[in-house]
């Protein structure tokens, strides 16, 4: 699978970049939202992983963008936020993300979402 990675945090960039490697999938990058909503358009990623706090857009304006585009609807992106927050879950779902993961990246979990997302994308 080709999986964008929307994050400004080099750390987190590096360790999604190993566990998406070592599970075969080609991952690429975006520094800020902006960015992403241009690779989006250009790469046609199967699934997208977004920071909620990025430089110029945040998490929730640039999935609002995504969702206006109609081939790009179907792709599951999964906002990835530091603030656990309980109230915050309901806010990325109701704003049409697909998942939510909390900082710091756990590994099982990331390995979770690529295994059901892939099995519902039929690869």
């Amino acid at each position: 699978m080709k999986i964008l990675y929307i994050e400004d945090d080099q750390a987190s960039v590096q360790l999604m970049g190993r566990i998406l490697r070592s599970q075969h999938h080609r991952m690429l990058h975006a520094a800020d939202g902006r960015v992403g909503l241009a690779m989006v358009a250009r790469e046609k990623p199967d699934m997208i992983f977004m920071d909620f706090n990025l430089p110029g857009i945040n998490g929730i304006q640039a999935n609002f963008i995504l969702q206006s585009i109609h081939h790009v609807k179907h792709i599951p992106i999964i906002a990835i936020t530091a603030s656990a927050d309980a109230n915050n879950r309901h806010q990325f779902l109701d704003n049409g993300f697909t998942a939510v993961m909390y900082k710091p990246i756990d590994v099982p979990e990331v390995l979770q979402l690529l295994e059901k997302f892939t099995v519902a994308a039929g690869r």
